[in-house]
């Protein structure tokens, strides 16, 4: 199991102890937030996306259930703008 422990004064280090007790380092993080979602994507949860590829991934979802509008190139491109500024603007209102 993977875990995180304050290495240094602003270094939180992700690894896991081996059955003889040593520690075996994976990756440093500057915040133990960060350290502690690559501990849970580590230990089989979700993996964290960005709020673009969110945005992306329901663009996708929406073109590939829509009819066929021929350029759907630009369409993509114009719901996936869209998108991420709606998701933004979500995001701000909600941390107000």
């Amino acid at each position: 199991m993977y875990v995180y422990k304050q290495s240094e004064a602003n270094l939180y280090t992700v690894g896991f102890f081996t059955p003889d007790g040593n520690w075996a380092s994976e990756s440093d993080w500057d915040t133990p937030e960060a350290a502690a979602k690559r501990v849970n994507y580590l230990n089989g949860g979700d993996a964290p996306i960005s709020l673009e590829k969110a945005a992306l991934m329901i663009a996708q979802g929406l073109v590939a259930n829509s009819p066929d509008w021929g350029e759907k190139d630009i369409h993509f491109q114009w719901i996936a703008v869209n998108s991420v500024k709606y998701a933004k603007a979500v995001i701000e209102e909600a941390n107000k």
